[in-house]
Formats: C-alpha cells, structure tokens, sequence
C-alpha cells in the first residue's frame, strides 16, 4: 500500500440529492401517500335541502359557508384518528331518559342519543340532523 496514492484522494462534501446514502423522507412513500389521498377531500360539499327550522334541528339557518368552513377544517386533519377527534368534539351522546313499555316484540330499544352540532358563522354550535351532518 502506497500511503502517498492515498493521501491524493480529496474528501469534500457532497450534494444531499447526489449522495449514495437518502435520507428517509415518509411523506413520499407510496402508503403514506396513499393514506393522504383515502382521507382528503374529494370534493367540495354541497348544500343539502334539509328544511328544518324547530329548535331540535336548525339546518335551514346555516349558511353554506359555514358547511364549506366546517368541512375545510375536518379536511386539514390528514389522518384517520385526528378526522375522528375532530367529529367527536361536534358530537354528544345523550342517554335516553325513559320509554313506555310495547307490547310484542320491536326493534331493540336504543339507550343512546347522537346529537350533531356545526360551528356557525357567529361561533355557537348550531344543532343539525344526520344528512347535514
């Protein structure tokens, strides 16, 4: 071994993207790629005929910026389980407080109560039903 033939060889750094070793970059692999797309928005939303105006549901008040805010917001969160939290903080489950009792055999009794709420443009959380939801 020749040490003079080694001491010639000159060691500079090197350009990131020409470098033999990558650096991992996960937001470009194929599955988390794939994940985003499942989870965005594949279009905008559209404003549902839902007339009701009782206290229960007041879907008639809400303005169709409202619907595009909400949505835009539920969008932003790319995964799965933020998409959930953020349904859960516009959600209540209420228990049913009694039923009068049938006679012969109906649906199963449900003991819950799903009440779905959306921001309105004056920051109150208005109540709406399922379809708007």
């Amino acid at each position: 071994m020749d040490v003079s033939a080694s001491s010639s060889i000159c060691m500079s750094p090197v350009n990131p993207e020409k470098a033999h070793k990558r650096i991992k970059q996960p937001l470009k692999w194929k599955r988390n790629v794939a994940k985003r797309l499942k989870y965005s928005a594949k279009s905008l939303p559209t404003f549902l005929e839902c007339e009701h105006k009782s206290k229960a549901f007041m879907c008639a008040t809400l303005k169709m910026r409202d619907l595009f805010k909400f949505h835009n917001n539920f969008h932003e969160n790319l995964t799965k389980i933020s998409q959930d939290n953020f349904i859960l903080k516009y959600m209540s489950l209420l228990l049913i407080k009694g039923r009068r009792p049938k006679n012969g055999n109906g649906r199963e009794k449900r003991e819950m109560q799903t009440k779905f709420t959306i921001q309105g443009s004056d920051y109150h959380c208005v109540p709406v039903c399922q379809k708007t939801f």
